[in-house]
C-alpha cells in the first residue's frame, strides 16, 4: 500500500467522489490555471489527480510518457474540503482521472490503490461517481465516465448504511 498520510486527516470524511477532467490531456499546473487563474478559487478544487501519458495538448501531436501514466499527484491539501462537488465538499475527498473516457490500467491501478488507502482510514468510507451526486445529476455530469458499480465491487465498497 502507498502511504500518502503520516496520519488520518482531521477533517471528518465519509465519502470518495471520483471525477474525470473530460480533457485528454492535463497537469498539475493546468488544473491550477483552470481553477485558480481563471475561476478564483483558493487552490485546485480536487485532492488528488491521476495523470495519464499524455505529455501535450491535443492541439499538438500527442506526444506519450509512460512515466507520467498512473502518477498520482497531490490537488488540494485533505485538510481542507475541495471545491469539485457542490453540496458535499465539507466530507469528501475528490479525486479527478485525467482523460475522458477510456483510463489506462495504471490509471485504475492507481485509483484503487488510492481509495483503499482511504478505505483503511474510514473504513465506512462511501465512494460515488459525480454523476451520482446531487450537483452532478443537476449539472448532467457523466464523470469520471466508468462503471462505478465495477469500482465498488473492486475496492469491495458498499453504499449500503452500516
Amino acid at each position: 500500500m502507498i502511504k500518502f498520510f503520516r496520519k488520518r486527516p482531521e477533517r471528518e470524511i465519509d465519502k470518495i467522489i471520483i471525477h474525470c477532467s473530460v480533457s485528454d490531456y492535463a497537469t498539475r499546473k493546468w488544473f491550477f490555471n483552470l481553477h485558480v487563474i481563471e475561476n478564483g478559487w483558493s487552490d485546485i478544487g480536487y485532492h488528488f489527480l491521476i495523470m495519464n501519458s499524455k505529455s501535450k495538448p491535443a492541439k499538438t501531436l500527442l506526444k506519450l510518457n509512460p512515466e507520467h501514466d498512473g502518477r498520482i499527484v497531490w490537488g488540494r491539501d485533505v485538510e481542507i474540503a475541495g471545491a469539485h462537488c457542490r453540496g458535499d465538499n465539507k466530507t469528501s475527498i475528490g479525486i479527478c482521472l485525467v482523460g475522458i473516457d477510456l483510463f489506462s490500467a495504471r490509471q485504475i491501478y492507481s485509483l484503487i490503490t488510492l481509495i483503499e488507502e482511504f478505505k483503511f482510514m474510514y473504513p465506512n468510507i462511501k465512494l460515488f461517481g459525480h454523476y451520482e451526486m446531487e450537483s452532478g445529476i443537476k449539472q448532467g455530469k457523466t464523470c469520471p465516465n466508468i462503471d462505478m458499480n465495477w469500482l465498488r465491487k473492486q475496492c469491495r465498497i458498499t453504499n449500503e448504511k452500516t
